[in-house]
């Protein structure tokens, strides 16, 4: 038997279509798609690499952050929390009380004389509030240092009896000047998702107690018209009271005036309501009014008192107005 290369049999294959070998136009295609799509893969692969690579390669222990070492930046962290060690809960209590006990004034003034005194201050008032719920100090842990924008970040481990606590130090990456300095403690995952609940479940409560009460304000919109109703009823009602208050006065006037013109007729006689029960007194004009022998009565009176003598010398005939 006679044995044929590979590629011998590639090249007597060329130029065939009904070649098994030999693929169509259309296969040919979606040989070259796929192998672009291999290319591109394995060079994203490749590049992904190539950064792994590099960034497990930069040892932080050796690594130089503006002129300081690793060991420098571990260092300061772990003289910070010595010093912080030989500070009693009674001298720490006796400082924090000092500055809380100022005004906002005057410990905005306090604070502001120096940085390093702001840092102080705020260190020990963060330890103060921890300081009782982590139990008896075991030993240092490790310690990391995070480069994260302009900043360089020493965080070193403390292990405690009851919690575990982080102190960090905040630096700037330009001039590796101290910035800010914390203590914290380090919860649990089950703590963190706990707080996480209480804090969505506030949240909801906020938003649907608003969302209450925004439709409780707009459902009390269709009592307004009637308050407005009762609003006007009520300035009506007044209204009303007002004036049948004063046509009770008018009525009880005219009733004194009646009682008036009874004691006229009492004093001076029957005269001075001669006439019919109505007569008809003309006026100047030519229009005629009904008088009422109360009106009568009351202008005989009228007219006795001024002219100094009785009713029985004169009947009321007519009235003249004077204009």
């Amino acid at each position: 038997m006679k044995l044929v290369h590979r590629k011998d049999l590639h090249k007597t294959n060329l130029g065939r279509a009904d070649s098994p070998s030999c693929p169509s136009g259309e296969k040919r295609g979606q040989y070259g798609k796929h192998s672009k799509g291999r290319v591109l893969f394995f060079s994203l692969l490749l590049l992904i690499l190539t950064l792994l690579a590099s960034a497990c390669g930069t040892d932080k222990e050796t690594a130089d952050y503006n002129g300081h070492s690793y060991e420098e930046l571990e260092g300061n962290a772990i003289g910070l929390w010595e010093n912080l060690k030989t500070v009693s809960p009674e001298e720490m209590e006796k400082q924090v009380s000092y500055v809380e006990a100022m005004t906002l004034s005057e410990k905005e003034e306090y604070l502001s004389q120096s940085q390093e005194r702001a840092l102080y201050y705020e260190f020990l008032k963060a330890w103060h509030e921890i300081s009782g719920q982590v139990g008896d100090f075991n030993s240092i842990g490790d310690f990391s240092v995070l480069k994260a924008g302009k900043t360089t970040t020493g965080q070193l481990h403390l292990n405690f009896s009851e919690r575990e606590v982080i102190l960090s130090e905040v630096y700037s990456s330009a001039s590796m000047k101290l910035e800010d300095a914390n203590i914290e403690i380090v919860y649990r995952l089950s703590e963190k998702m706990q707080k996480a609940a209480i804090t969505m479940v506030m949240g909801m409560s906020i938003v649907f107690g608003m969302l209450i009460l925004i439709s409780l304000i707009i459902s009390c919109f269709r009592f307004i018209p009637k308050l407005e109703a009762a609003i006007t009823k009520l300035a009506a009602g007044k209204a009303e009271r007002l004036r049948i208050k004063t046509e009770q006065k008018a009525v009880k006037d005219q009733h004194g005036d009646s009682a008036g013109s009874q004691n006229a007729k009492d004093r001076y006689g029957d005269s001075a309501g001669s006439g019919s029960a109505k007569e008809q007194i003309a006026f100047a004009n030519g229009n005629t009014e009904e008088i009422t022998p109360e009106l009568v009565a009351v202008i005989a009176a009228a007219v006795a008192a001024v002219s100094d003598m009785r009713t029985e010398g004169f009947v009321v005939r007519s009235i003249r107005r004077r204009k």
